[in-house]
C-alpha cells in the first residue's frame, strides 16, 4: 500500500510539470545553445509515459539568470552560468547540473578603425602579430590628442581650421563606442575587469540603446561601434558573422593579472590560430566553424597572398579596403581569458529531475567536454586552482553522474535498479491480490447453513406480504398506519444489512432485496388519498348532536386524510 501511495503521489506531482530554460539576450551564445538543451530534455524519458514540457525565457545575462534561480522555490528552472560569476553577492546559491564548454572572452575591433589609425599615426602593423587591446587604446588616445591640437590651433585661419577638421577622422575615442553586453551579463563583467586594467570605466565606454548582440553587429558594420566584447565558446556563430569587419584583439599583457585579481575564477587561454576562418576542427577538438562553405585554406592568408602579388606586379593598390583585408582575424598567439560555462539549477530541484536533465544534456555533448569537470580549458597548461574542481557547488542529483554511477533514491522508485523495480512491482501486485481476491472468493463461495437459509426465507416472506398489502389491499388506511409501516420497513432493512455484513448473502442478492424495500417505501409515501375512508354521517343536519353533548364530552370530528406527501 505504501508503494501504491508513493506511485500515485509521484504521478500526480509529474502531471503538467514543466522546465523553464533561462538564456541570455538574443544573439548570445547561451541563446543559441538553448535550442539544443531543449531538444535534449524533450527527448528524455524520466519515467514511463512521462516527458518534460520545456519553455525558454530570455534574460539580461548570467548574473541575471543566477538571481532568478536563487528565487526559484519550485525547482523547475534551469539556466546558463559561468565560473567567473562573483558568488559572494548574495545570488550565488545556484548549483551545477552539468558543465558545458568553456567561454572565451572575444574582444573584436573594427578593421577600418585600425587602418585609419595606421594611416593617421603613420605606424606599421604586422598582420602576422596579434594586436593588443592596450596598444589600440593608446593609439586612439594619441590620435585624439593630435586631432584636438590640429583643429584647435589659434594661429590658423578659420578656413584652414575647417579644412583640417574635415580631413581628420572623427572616429577616434572610446566613449560610447564599445558594446560590453547587457547590465547583468557575464560579458559585461569580463569587460569591466579588462577595461579597469587600462584605466577605463565600463559605464563611460559602453554604448547605449543596444538591446542585444544582433543589434551590435549591425551598428558595427555601419561604423557606429569600434569594439565589441563577447563571451562564448570557440566557433560561436555569433562571432563568425563579424570576421570580415573586425579583428580579434589580444590581452596577453593582463591575462595573469585578471585571473589573480578575481580569485582564479578565470583562466588565461589562447585562441587557436585562424579561429573562425578555417573549415577544419579546432586544435582542442571542441568546436567547428559554423561557416560550412569556408575554404580549407585560411581566407586571411589567401587575401594576403593576393595583395602581395598585386603590389609586386606594380598595380600599387593600397586602399583602406585592401589594408583592412590584410589583417588576420586571429593570428597565432592571441591571448584572452576563459571560464567554464555550466548549466545551473535551483537547489530546490529534486535529485531525480536534476539527474535526468543532466544526463540528457550530457549525452548531447562531445566526449572532450562531457567527461571533463576541470575548470580550465583543454588548451590551458594546467588548472588555475590546484584541485582543478569547479567553484560552484554541484547539485546532489548530478554527483552520481560525475562519478559515472546511476542515481539511487530510497523514496523515489524510478531511481531504483531495474531488478529492484521489477521486484517491487511483483510484490505490489501480490499484495493487492492478497487483499482483494480472498474476499471475492469468500463471497462467491459462501455456504449458508439451514438456520441462516430459514431466516432469509422468513424475511422474504414477510417483505413479500407487506408489499402485497401496500400495493393491493383496500382494507388498510395508509395514513393512519404510516408510522407503523415505516418502522417495520426500517426493521427489515436492518435485518437485510445484518445478513450481508455477516456474509450470509451475496452482494447481488443484497442489492435486489434492498431495491424491493426501496419501492415499498415509495408506495407508502405516495401522495394518493387513502384507499379506505371513514363513513361520513348521514341524515338531517339539524337532528345531529352538537359538537359538545349535554354531558360536556367533546365529540371528535373525523380526521381528514392529509393529501400532502409524508416524508
Amino acid at each position: 500500500m505504501l508503494l501504491l501511495m508513493l506511485g500515485v503521489s509521484y504521478y500526480r506531482d509529474w502531471y503538467g510539470k514543466g522546465i523553464e530554460i533561462l538564456t541570455g539576450p538574443a544573439g548570445a551564445s547561451s541563446w543559441r545553445k538553448a535550442d539544443d538543451i531543449e531538444t535534449a530534455i524533450l527527448n528524455a524519458t524520466p519515467a514511463p509515459l512521462l516527458r518534460y514540457q520545456v519553455t525558454q525565457r530570455e534574460t539580461q545575462g548570467f548574473d541575471h539568470i543566477q538571481r532568478l534561480l536563487a528565487k526559484d522555490t519550485s525547482g523547475t528552472k534551469i539556466g546558463f552560468g559561468m565560473e567567473a560569476t562573483n558568488h559572494d553577492e548574495g545570488f550565488g546559491q545556484a548549483t551545477v547540473l552539468v558543465p558545458l564548454d568553456w567561454d572565451y572572452l572575444h574582444i573584436l575591433c573594427r578593421r577600418q578603425l585600425i587602418v585609419d589609425l595606421e594611416e593617421y599615426l603613420e605606424v606599421k602593423i604586422d598582420p602576422e602579430t596579434p594586436l593588443r587591446l592596450g596598444r589600440v587604446l593608446s593609439w586612439i588616445e594619441e590620435a585624439e590628442s593630435r586631432r584636438k591640437n590640429k583643429t584647435g590651433a589659434s594661429n590658423k585661419s578659420e578656413g584652414e581650421a575647417r579644412r583640417t577638421a574635415a580631413e581628420t577622422p572623427q572616429v577616434f575615442g572610446t566613449v560610447g563606442r564599445m558594446y560590453v553586453g547587457p547590465q547583468l551579463s557575464g560579458t559585461r563583467r569580463f569587460a569591466e575587469w579588462v577595461l579597469d586594467h587600462y584605466g577605463l570605466d565600463v559605464d563611460d565606454c559602453a554604448a547605449t540603446g543596444i538591446g542585444d548582440w544582433n543589434e551590435a553587429c549591425v551598428q558595427t558594420k555601419q561604423g557606429e561601434l569600434d569594439f565589441l566584447f563577447f563571451s562564448g565558446p570557440l566557433g560561436a556563430g555569433t562571432v563568425d558573422g563579424l570576421t570580415s569587419e573586425s579583428v580579434l584583439l589580444s590581452i596577453d599583457d593582463i591575462c595573469d593579472a585578471v585571473a589573480k585579481q578575481n580569485e582564479m575564477r578565470v583562466s588565461p587561454a589562447e585562441f587557436p590560430q585562424n579561429s573562425y576562418r578555417a573549415s577544419t576542427t579546432f586544435s582542442d577538438g571542441l568546436a567547428r566553424s559554423e561557416a560550412s562553405n569556408a575554404p580549407s585554406e585560411p581566407a586571411d592568408a589567401t587575401e594576403m597572398t593576393n595583395e602581395s602579388s598585386g603590389s609586386e606586379s606594380g598595380e600599387g593598390e593600397s586602399s583602406n579596403k585592401d589594408a583592412a583585408k590584410a589583417l588576420r582575424f586571429c593570428p597565432a598567439g592571441t591571448k584572452t581569458i576563459s571560464t567554464r560555462r555550466v548549466l545551473l539549477c535551483s537547489p530546490q530541484m529534486s535529485a531525480f529531475d536534476a539527474y535526468q536533465i543532466a544526463k540528457a544534456v550530457k549525452e548531447t555533448l562531445p566526449a572532450t567536454i562531457s567527461e571533463s569537470w576541470r575548470s580550465a580549458p583543454p588548451n590551458s597548461a594546467a588548472d588555475v586552482r590546484p584541485s582543478g574542481e569547479l567553484v560552484l557547488p554541484i547539485h546532489p542529483g548530478a554527483l552520481p553522474l560525475k562519478r559515472g554511477e546511476p542515481l539511487r533514491t530510497l523514496f523515489d522508485p524510478w531511481t531504483w535498479p531495474a531488478w529492484c523495480q521489477t521486484l517491487a512491482a511483483t510484490f505490489l501486485f501480490a499484495f493487492l491480490s492478497g487483499m482483494i481476491a480472498p474476499r471475492q472468493a469468500k463471497l462467491a463461495s459462501v455456504a449458508v447453513g439451514d438456520g441462516e437459509k430459514e431466516g432469509i426465507a422468513t424475511w422474504d416472506s414477510h417483505v413479500d406480504k407487506l408489499e402485497e398489502i401496500v400495493k393491493h389491499s383496500r382494507e388498510i388506511d395508509l395514513v393512519r398506519n404510516y408510522d407503523k409501516w415505516t418502522h417495520e420497513l426500517e426493521h427489515y432493512r436492518q435485518e437485510l444489512e445484518g445478513f450481508f455484513k455477516s456474509q450470509k448473502m451475496l452482494e447481488k442478492d443484497y442489492e435486489v432485496r434492498l431495491a424491493q424495500l426501496h419501492y415499498i417505501k415509495i408506495d407508502i409515501d405516495s401522495p394518493k388519498p387513502p384507499r379506505h375512508h371513514p363513513k361520513k354521517p348521514t341524515g338531517n343536519a339539524k337532528s345531529l348532536p352538537s359538537a359538545r353533548s349535554s354531558a360536556g364530552v367533546a365529540i371528535k370530528k373525523p380526521v381528514k386524510a392529509n393529501p400532502k406527501k409524508r416524508t
